[in-house]
């Protein structure tokens, strides 16, 4: 970290949140002021907690790394208000992966799917090379277009059902309490959703995370 961003220590919000992210017992809902580090916190967490589980799998099924990667699915879905919030996760992801693990291939670890013809064709080629990452960065209209597509939504309907995405949209009369039960009936979907693997894959969905949830 120290030699790719200058940070050595964590401050006192990402030091509370990263253990309920790499260890959860339950939901967690964090409130902070844009610019604490929640994202670089989420971004770190998430790329250890998928770097030690494709090390489990390789060990578990005693295979190459490439063929864990093969065998592992989607299991981490982060959905972001805009853009440029999901490019930046993956780039720093990337810079991370690139930095520590530079054998890897990022892109089985970690995707983006945003709108804009720029991205659009690139993303969909990387899709069709890689696969399904372990975690996937999206817009809930992205992601949402991209289950639509027959090209390359198909891997993605088992994992994710639409209706998740649906209901993430915070409704312009909508209390709190309100949304909050709603977000919770996007886990109760989460859960329901899996995909069959060989013995000792992942299955499905397991994290859901939604960042800068008043804007999604």
């Amino acid at each position: 970290m120290s030699s790719l961003y200058n940070v050595t220590t964590p401050t006192l919000m990402q030091t509370s949140l990263i253990p309920h992210l790499t260890h959860p017992t339950t939901h967690l809902y964090v409130r902070q002021t844009t610019g604490s580090g929640k994202t670089f916190a989420i971004t770190c967490s998430l790329l250890s907690i998928a770097i030690q589980e494709h090390h489990m799998l390789t060990q578990k099924l005693q295979c190459t790394s490439a063929k864990a990667h093969e065998i592992q699915s989607l299991n981490t879905l982060v959905v972001v208000p805009n853009r440029e919030l999901a490019l930046q996760i993956v780039r720093w992801a990337h810079e991370m992966l690139e930095h520590a693990y530079p054998q890897m291939s990022r892109a089985k670890v970690i995707q983006c799917v945003v709108g804009g013809k720029e991205y659009e064709s690139a993303q969909k080629g990387v899709l069709k090379r890689h696969g399904m990452p372990a975690i996937l960065v999206g817009t809930p209209k992205t992601l949402m277009n991209l289950m639509a597509s027959s090209d390359t939504g198909a891997p993605l309907v088992s994992v994710i059902a639409p209706e998740m995405l649906r209901r993430l949209s915070l409704g312009d009369d909508e209390s709190a309490a309100e949304y909050a039960k709603r977000l919770h009936s996007v886990h109760v979907l989460s859960k329901q959703s899996t995909k069959a693997l060989p013995a000792g894959g992942l299955r499905g969905l397991r994290r859901l995370v939604i960042d800068e949830i008043d804007q999604v």
